[in-house]
């Protein structure tokens, strides 16, 4: 598959070979959920705030690196 397309599972699926983004969604909903209270309980406006949370890439065999060259027709790529 990866000589005509690559394709990345995000969430942690487990299908046998997929390539895939895999985070740790129960951390990620309890720190969410703790934003969320902290901004309920203020009487004020709240500033945003910017999180961020590890991840990691589980290897398949449905991506590939990019080519050294074009080749073909390419979605939004004009090659003249």
């Amino acid at each position: 598959m990866p000589d005509e397309i690559n394709v990345l599972g995000g969430g942690g699926e487990e299908v046998a070979g997929l390539a895939c983004h895999q985070a740790d969604w129960h951390h990620l909903g309890r720190i969410a959920m703790q934003m969320l209270l902290r901004r309920l309980g203020e009487n004020k406006a709240a500033e945003p705030e910017h999180q961020l949370f590890p991840h990691t890439l589980r290897p398949g065999h449905t991506t590939a690196p990019p080519p050294r060259e074009p080749r073909g027709q390419r979605i939004g790529v004009i090659e003249i």
